[in-house]
């Protein structure tokens, strides 16, 4: 059974240095979450073919189903999940009141 790890927000700044951390683990992949598939893409270029790059909006409830779904296709046994994934808007003028953002920002960084 594979050994994997879960690392969501893995194309930012501190999504890549968890990267580069847990590669150093007795691991067999790294499931690399984020929105943008060309920046996961570059991490599987960078860092080798341990890191698996899964393209999935998170604050998309149906992207949470597609990874349960994924994870009963493959049955591996996760090691770390590093829920790094999250959102922030700014407290001004522009977004107050905006409650289709802070839904995101909520689906985001809480819900999933």
């Amino acid at each position: 059974m594979k050994k994997i790890v879960i690392l969501t927000g893995a194309t930012g700044g501190l999504g890549r240095e968890f990267l580069k951390q847990i590669l150093k683990e007795d691991i067999d992949e790294v499931w690399a979450i984020a929105r943008n598939k060309e920046k996961l893409d570059e991490l599987r270029k960078q860092y080798g073919e341990k890191v698996v790059p899964v393209s999935m909006d998170l604050s998309d409830f149906s992207s949470i189903i597609e990874l349960e779904a994924r994870l009963k296709e493959h049955m591996p046994t996760v090691q770390y999940l590093i829920n790094n994934a999250g959102l922030v808007i700014g407290v001004d003028k522009e977004h107050e009141g905006n409650l289709d953002e802070w839904d995101i920002v909520i689906d985001t960084n809480i819900k999933s």
